[in-house]
């Protein structure tokens, strides 16, 4: 139908008829989120801060300004450095058993707004012991960046620690069910939505201009045939020659 009116009672028998939709959808659902959920594992990550001092004493205008300079250019510092190569020397110096393109993807420099410190964040997804591989990285880092510029002196201010991300699996399964519910719901409108079949007389009294008098049930009979007889589920006898 084009022109469809659903009222709060239809609406109800509608979903009453097909809550086993809601039932299966949201069932389907919850499953999927909690074998997400059960798979799911805590997270590690390790920061450090990097003082991005310059070798001139005192601290005047001009050399903040230096330094936030370097501060906000510290990406750029990043990628001209940090190659796979330097990752891989560091790496095989230091006795960590670690791919460079790995570690080169998992560490991310961040710099603040007008301020010379750096932080430098290393994701190690669900392996724990990541601060001495961000330790051992950014020393080398600091080293070469002052090879390339000596007027630099930037300082790790603090030492590596690690941090544990543990995963609200509660939460993903909670969204599961009530997906599943709007899903079905959803699914639900459209079947109605597309279905044009007359169930009673209040749909054929939308379509038509004038009102519906009664209407004639609908009964299941059951005939067997006996002799010349045949006999109804009601019992009625009909005479067939």
């Amino acid at each position: 139908m084009d022109d469809k009116l659903i009222d709060v009672e239809s609406l109800f028998t509608l979903f009453k008829k097909k809550f086993w939709i809601i039932i299966v959808i949201t069932m389907i659902t919850t499953g999927v989120s909690y074998l997400k959920a059960s798979k799911m594992q805590p997270s590690y990550s390790a920061m450090l801060s990097v003082f991005m001092g310059v070798e001139e004493e005192g601290l005047d205008y001009s050399i903040m300004q230096e330094m936030n300079f370097y501060g906000k250019n510290i990406q750029t510092l990043k990628d001209m450095v940090m190659t796979e190569e330097f990752l891989a020397d560091v790496l095989k110096k230091n006795n960590i058993d670690k791919d460079p393109g790995q570690v080169m993807g998992s560490i991310s420099v961040q710099s603040s707004e007008d301020s010379p410190i750096v932080t430098m964040r290393y994701y190690g997804g669900v392996t724990s012991g990541n601060a001495k591989t961000l330790d051992v990285v950014a020393e080398e880092f600091i080293k070469r960046l002052q090879e390339i510029i000596p007027n630099l002196s930037p300082r790790i201010v603090n030492n590596a620690y690690e941090s544990m991300s543990v995963p609200n699996k509660v939460r993903v399964v909670q969204v599961g069910v009530v997906f599943g519910i709007i899903a079905s719901i959803g699914l639900i409108l459209v079947i109605d939505y597309l279905d044009d079949t007359l169930k009673n007389k209040q749909d054929l009294e939308k379509l038509l201009p004038i009102p519906v008098l009664g209407d004639i049930p609908k009964h299941e009979k059951e005939f067997v045939k006996e002799d010349n007889y045949v006999h109804s589920k009601q019992n009625a006898k009909v005479n067939i020659g």
